[in-house]
C-alpha cells in the first residue's frame, strides 16, 4: 500500500475471501456468509481466476478502522472465523 494521499476515502471497499481457478458453485456461494456489515458474496473474474468478494463499508474496513478493530480481541476472533 502507498502512503501517498490520492484523494478522499471511498464509501465502499471490496474484501476478497478466496482466489480459485475453478469458479465457485452458485448455490454454495449464495449460502455462504461474509461480513455481516457487507453486501452479498459475489464472484469477480480476473482472467482465468475467480475471486470471491464482498462489498463492505470503508468506514468499517478502511485501514484505520480495520487496524482499530483487529486490536480488539473479540473483533479479531470474529473476523478470523
Amino acid at each position: 500500500m502507498s502512503d501517498v494521499p490520492t484523494g478522499p476515502e471511498p464509501d465502499g471497499l471490496v474484501c476478497a475471501f478466496a482466489v480459485t481457478r475453478t469458479p465457485p458453485d452458485g448455490a454454495a456461494l449464495a449460502a455462504a456468509a461474509g461480513h455481516e456489515e457487507g453486501g452479498p458474496l459475489r464472484v469477480l473474474r480476473a482472467g482465468t481466476l475467480s475471486l470471491v468478494v464482498q462489498d463492505v463499508p470503508a468506514a468499517l474496513f478502511g485501514r484505520e478502522a480495520l487496524t482499530e478493530r483487529l486490536n480488539r480481541p473479540e473483533d479479531l476472533e470474529r473476523c478470523a472465523r
